[in-house]
């Protein structure tokens, strides 16, 4: 069998959204797959670490370099983040003459002008953001063209982005493949988290690109799969797989140690915060009710953080005054993040739920499992039973808090209690499951694979 992936996120890129498919790669190939590899160099902006890749023997690895289009608009960008920077001062001198009661007639002037100020920001955004995609779609096009990539059984492209999934598309429909399987690592349509009704039509076209070409479509999660499938007549696309993410064993053979003060209780959670969408305030509410009643001192604990957004957490824990127990670690590399999951007394988890956003399982939870540290999982959102939290409950990895469900809170506030009362006593617990198994990325390669069988 003949497969070429095709992917945004790869070995250059230290993010959690490039491990599915170097696992893939890596266990197709185990299983005799004739594998290809097709990523792009291009930077965007959730990726803020790119590293020198480290290529494989047994699969053919294409790294697709930015088209000029890109490093035009890259230069528009450093424009008009230096207009932004010149502005920002305006805008608060703009905001106390606001805040005088006699500048009536001036802050109407001033709400209507930055309402059109604030639509024109968002159209350039926008229309920067289409951009990207369609360059992202010209570099990986043009490296197959250059070389001659064709004859393969299977093209699997992964989303996001749209680029990736267009790529796919046109692999598809040029002949070079004889089946396009459209994979989904996140929703392509997800109207509840977009902030105008362009953006939700223009995602709901892509995803329509994608799903009326494929022959195969594979998702994450049930919840995403079911999501999809509600959205089309079922006569008109193709079959609807689930193959989570997982983990690999093999990641977590570290000598990497020695990170955190074992006399701490040692909070960890490594990655994004998403401007405050992902947050410890649940946690931050219980943690400190725990304090007042002398179960454990702020001494005693830590919360350890690793990424771009310390100030965000620290943000979060200030109202509480937990702001002292935080540290921040900065950017690690993936083997430096797995070793300090493997030191924490405790891994936190920070995912959503909502309307027209659900069955979105982190990646870390994965990686959490094979790290086997008790999980703590902090899920926002107005929808309770999330997809997550019940595989936490059912595999007994730790204690899922939904924002949607209050009781969880006095629940996490006793599971906790009972953790800092066997760690005063000496004991540092991990999780024992035997349910986690499936979730090895070597057994998900052969689900995938036996996928890949069935005829449309």
């Amino acid at each position: 069998m003949k497969i070429l992936l095709i992917t945004h996120y790869y070995k250059h890129k230290n993010a959690m959204a490039s491990v599915r498919f170097i696992k893939l790669a890596k266990y197709f190939a185990q299983e005799g797959v004739d594998v290809t590899v097709l990523t792009s160099m291009q930077k965007d902006n959730w990726c803020k670490q790119e590293m020198i890749p480290e290529l494989a023997s047994n699969i053919r690895e294409i790294y697709a370099p930015e088209h000029r289009g890109m490093k035009w608009l890259r230069k528009v960008y450093e424009l008009a983040q230096k207009r932004g920077k010149k502005r920002l001062k305006k805008i608060k001198n703009e905001e106390k003459d606001i805040d005088n009661p006699k500048a009536t007639s001036s802050q109407v002037k001033i709400g209507i002008l930055q309402n059109i100020k604030s639509y024109i920001t968002w159209l350039y955004y926008y229309t920067c953001d289409r951009l990207e995609n369609y360059f992202l779609y010209k570099g990986l096009i043009n490296e197959a063209k250059k070389v001659n990539l064709k004859d393969f059984d299977y093209v699997i492209a992964t989303y996001p982005g749209a680029g990736v999934h267009d790529a796919g598309v046109w692999i598809k429909k040029t002949g070079r493949a004889k089946k396009f399987v459209a994979d989904y690592r996140d929703p392509a349509y997800n109207p509840g988290g977009r902030s105008r009704k362009i953006e939700a039509i223009h995602d709901k076209k892509v995803q329509d690109r994608a799903v009326y070409t494929a022959d195969l479509i594979v998702c994450v999660s049930k919840g995403m799969a079911e999501t999809l499938i509600a959205q089309y007549e079922a006569e008109k696309i193709a079959p609807v797989f689930v193959v989570n993410n997982g983990y690999d064993l093999e990641d977590h053979i570290t000598l990497e140690n020695n990170f955190f003060d074992k006399d701490k209780f040692n909070f960890v959670y490594t990655g994004a915060l998403y401007n405050g969408r992902r947050t410890v305030e649940m946690l931050a509410e219980v943690l400190k009710e725990i304090l007042e009643e002398g179960i454990i001192t702020k001494n005693e604990i830590r919360i350890h953080y690793a990424g771009s957004d310390y100030l965000e957490l620290l943000s979060q824990l200030k109202p509480y005054g937990l702001e002292e127990i935080a540290m921040d670690h900065g950017y690690v590399t993936r083997s430096e993040s797995l070793a300090m999951q493997k030191e924490a007394d405790v891994v936190l988890l920070l995912n959503w739920n909502q309307d027209n956003y659900t069955g979105v399982i982190p990646g870390k939870l994965y990686e959490y499992m094979a790290s086997k540290r008790i999980i703590c999982a902090l899920i926002m959102g107005n929808k309770s039973k999330s997809e997550t939290a019940k595989m936490i409950r059912e595999a007994n990895l730790g204690c899922a808090c939904e924002e949607a469900e209050e009781k969880d809170k006095e629940f996490m506030k006793k599971y906790m209690v009972k953790l800092f009362e066997k760690f005063k006593s000496g004991e540092h617990i991990k999780i024992e499951s035997d349910n986690i198994q499936q979730y090895e990325y070597s057994h998900l390669a052969k689900k995938y694979l036996t996928i890949l069988s069935i005829k449309k």
